[in-house]
């Protein structure tokens, strides 16, 4: 990884109807926290056109000052709603390759490819049969939106280097984490929407997959199960996790006591199909890995992400795919810094610490 010096971009991890950010400090000691902050917008990027959200730059403004961070340069995603991320195989060569992703986009696109900003990456090579074919990871985004979210931070105060995806956020994290390590590592972020898995072997990002499960669906869920509001719900959802059994609890709108193990049965129950299919997703993932590498496995797997803080989210995936699975450490420890070693900050900011770990726009 290329030697820096000096303050990072600050990373926005930017979504429908939040932010987090992160910003990073290379200096001789190695790489350190300057700042991170979360916030909750109190309207929404999702149509910036039809609704100017003037409170959005009034908030992002407060937090970059609140958290002290440097400079203006920023490198941010757009929300998962708005940006569509896949892996393709394709045939042919370097030359017919923009051909073919543009003919790819028309299948899958809700509006016309030339409002399309495409770009891509090459992950690997797959063999069919005699045959060599590329792996290549597209990210497809409105040409319209991407300017109009540039416009937003910019008058915010801050001056957009790049936007950038999920994937390559986890990828320039995970490298942090797979420098010690033999087996590949798959870094997968639990989002609000939705969870991005990226796999990483001998520092390359090699497969990503998107789920359209995320922290917002669970706690839906347990809304419409029990009859009760959002705030009651991630209550619920912090305490019980996935359905970790305990002592006696009052329990739903009735105010009815009951022990905690019938709590903990009954949210396991609403939560187990979500987390099931997002655990079969995984699992195909690490199989198709292994397919594709002559056997080799998966060894590790890091949950990130707001939704991987869900309590005993690392257990179940790791018995459910049979890979070990455990929380991201803290950034501090991810990243090796030496002057923080008490800080928690932790997985709900994995992408944005990628981001800002992201060098002159480039990578």
């Amino acid at each position: 990884m290329p030697k820096r010096k000096g303050y990072s971009p600050i990373g926005i991890d930017l979504q429908a109807g939040s932010a987090k950010m992160v910003q990073l400090h290379f200096g001789p000691k190695g790489t350190s926290l300057v700042g991170c902050k979360a916030v909750t917008f109190e309207e929404s990027l999702t149509r910036i056109v039809d609704q100017k959200p003037e409170k959005i730059v009034d908030q992002l403004k407060q937090a970059i000052t609140s958290a002290g961070l440097s400079g203006r340069r920023a490198i941010a995603t757009l929300p998962a709603a708005k940006v569509d991320v896949r892996t393709l195989t394709l045939a042919g060569s370097e030359d017919d390759l923009e051909k073919l992703l543009r003919w790819e986009a028309e299948s899958y696109l809700h509006y016309e490819v030339a409002d399309a900003s495409i770009d891509h990456a090459k992950l690997g090579e797959v063999s069919a049969g005699n045959e060599k074919r590329s792996e290549v990871m597209v990210a497809t985004a409105n040409k319209t939106y991407i300017r109009e979210v540039m416009d937003l931070l910019s008058e915010a105060g801050l001056m957009v280097q790049a936007i950038d995806i999920v994937p390559m956020a986890l990828w320039r994290l995970g490298i942090r984490l797979a420098e010690e390590l033999e087996a590949p590592v798959s870094m997968i972020d639990i989002g609000r929407t939705s969870s991005v898995a990226v796999i990483l072997s001998r520092g390359d990002l090699r497969l990503t997959r998107t789920m359209a499960r995320g922290g917002e669906e669970l706690t839906s869920r347990i809304m419409q199960g029990l009859d009760i509001d959002r705030n009651e719900a991630e209550l619920l959802k912090k305490e019980y996790g996935t359905g970790m059994a305990g002592g006696a609890a009052r329990f739903g709108s009735q105010d009815e006591l009951v022990t905690k193990t019938e709590v903990a049965g009954t949210i396991h129950e609403i939560l187990r199909h979500d987390l099931e299919d997002i655990a079969d997703e995984l699992r195909k993932l690490f199989r198709y890995f292994s397919t594709q590498n002559k056997g080799m496995a998966v060894g590790r797997g890091y949950l990130c992400g707001g939704g991987g803080r869900l309590k005993g989210l690392d257990a179940y995936f790791t018995e459910r795919i049979g890979v070990a699975i455990e929380q991201l450490p803290a950034l501090d420890v991810v990243l090796k810094a030496k002057n923080n070693p008490d800080d928690e900050t932790g997985p709900e900011y994995a992408v944005a610490a990628g981001l800002a770990l992201r060098v002159d726009g480039k990578e």
